[in-house]
């Protein structure tokens, strides 16, 4: 996961539709819907803001971290909503992820501030958390250590793995691994690498040994 810093202004339809009585998501307007869902896309990097996977326009849907059925005072509150991938829409329940998982429940951490909030063990490619409450919610909420997106982790540690072992013996080994942070901490026309997270994480760690 990474921190995702929410936009000073939220979409100019939603401000609108929300000063309308009585009004609730479901009833906003399609485009009001869409300008919502790209701006979030657009601060997120293109990234689904729980596993960290590519999402666009098509693929993607807006979620509501207080859902909409337990907290309905929240479902026009832009601070509250977040895009998220749809890739398990069909599956089933023991394979879901993400929104698709979370359905009605709540996911209460701020994403702002996610990042100092989770580890990820190499060899497994499990998200966990160190905050038990947050480490119930990883698992029982959003289903992140469904066996797909383990192996994904594992598969990113493998890769960082590669590339320390290729590049150790290099004299300006720290100046490399500090380049190669600065590549995954940047976005490339809007977008950050898939996973970027997880690569973050081992990139980091391996740092601050050196």
């Amino acid at each position: 996961m990474i921190n995702i810093q929410k936009n000073q202004n939220e979409p100019h339809l939603l401000s609108q539709h929300r000063a309308i009585p009585d009004a609730t998501y479901d009833d906003g307007p399609r485009e009001m819907k869409r300008e919502i869902l790209e701006s979030l896309i657009a601060e997120q990097y293109s990234l689904c803001c729980y596993c960290q996977q590519r999402i666009t326009i098509d693929s993607a849907s807006v979620e509501h971290k207080f859902s909409q059925k337990n907290h309905p005072e929240m479902a026009l509150d832009y601070e509250n909503m977040a895009a998220v991938c749809s890739c398990t829409e069909r599956q089933k329940k023991k394979r879901q992820y993400c929104d698709d998982f979370k359905q009605d429940k709540d996911f209460t951490f701020d994403l702002a501030h996610i990042e100092k909030l989770v580890q990820y063990e190499p060899k497994t490619g499990v998200i966990k958390s160190d905050n038990p409450e947050l480490n119930r919610q990883l698992n029982e909420v959003l289903n992140l250590n469904q066996d797909y997106l383990r192996g994904e982790r594992t598969a990113v540690y493998n890769a960082m793995k590669r590339f320390v072992e290729n590049n150790a013996q290099k004299a300006n080994f720290k100046g490399i691994i500090n380049r190669e942070i600065k590549k995954y901490e940047s976005a490339s026309d809007g977008k950050k690498k898939e996973f970027c997270g997880v690569m973050l994480y081992f990139l980091r760690k391996r740092y601050n040994r050196m």
